[in-house]
């Protein structure tokens, strides 16, 4: 079996990948609220806010690009060959990597 993944020319958006050690389990249902808050420092570093936690991360290049593909958009095109779609591609990682550091109000 051939799978063909498609890509509009310039349609296709990039993402970053968000890196955590660990689990984010918010207190209540998140339905409908915010869980963090992200923002940059400067173009490599940013900062995530989740609960009463701030943690600092660093924007990192990927060795191999990730691509997001929509599964329902498969299609066969011949025999044994099917399109698949490309949602969008993933380049760079912002990696949480230390402790989360308390904010005491």
């Amino acid at each position: 079996m051939l799978v063909k993944f498609v890509a509009e020319p310039g349609a296709t958006p990039e993402h970053i990948l968000i890196e955590v050690q660990g689990a984010i389990e918010p207190p209540m249902k998140p339905a409908g609220k915010t869980v963090l808050f992200l923002y940059w420092k400067d173009p490599t570093t940013a900062v995530c806010l989740i609960g009463h936690y701030m943690l600092e991360g660093s924007l990192k290049k990927l060795e191999k690009p990730f691509l997001v593909v929509d599964t329902r958009s498969v299609k066969p095109t011949g025999e044994g060959e099917y399109n698949c779609r490309v949602a969008c591609v993933i380049r760079q990682k912002m990696a949480f990597k230390s402790r989360p550091k308390p904010i005491l109000c």
